[in-house]
């Protein structure tokens, strides 16, 4: 019996001989991509803000229209909320609520306006933009202005259109 332990010994020594060396398994050593990093890259350096005069003169325009759209929102505003006030105890219906709906429905063009102008600077933005320059700080200025004037028309809108019975 001991010679069977011996000859089955000499078997595997001899069969392991006949191996390779070599063995065709994937590296334990971490991958080129498993070394990235996940931070936020550096920012790139802001380039400078090449003077545009055709956008200066278009902002320049635009400013003007804004500031027309405004003044015409104001008087009529004016004009809408002393029809609402003589509106008040009319019955839905009435000419002087008919009166009333009509100037709201003015302020809508007023604000409408307006709107058209926000949305063309949006337009020049957004064509600026796709060139790869920085943003241009008037038509940003501008921007935020008409953004605000329209915001501000909305809720009076909103406020003076409360005011007007509804049947």
């Amino acid at each position: 019996m001991t010679r069977f332990p011996s000859a089955l010994l000499a078997a595997t020594i001899l069969i392991a001989a006949c191996t390779p060396t070599t063995v065709d398994a994937p590296s334990l050593l971490p991958r080129a991509n498993e070394k990235l990093s996940f931070d936020e890259p550096d920012a790139p350096p802001l380039a400078a803000v090449v003077p545009d005069p055709a956008l200066d003169a278009a902002i320049g325009g635009a400013a003007k229209a804004l500031t027309a759209a405004a003044d015409r929102f104001a008087g009529d505003a004016t004009r809408a909320e002393a029809l609402i006030d003589a509106a008040r105890g009319a019955a839905p219906g009435s000419d002087s609520w008919l009166d009333a709906q009509v100037a709201l429905a003015g302020l809508d063009d007023d604000r409408a306006t307006s709107l058209a102008i926000l949305s063309d600077l949006d337009q020049r933005a957004a064509d600026h933009g796709i060139t790869g320059a920085p943003a241009y700080p008037a038509l940003e200025r501008l921007r935020a202005r008409a953004q605000a004037q329209v915001a501000a028309q909305t809720a009076r809108i909103a406020a003076l259109s409360a005011r007007l019975p509804t049947g």
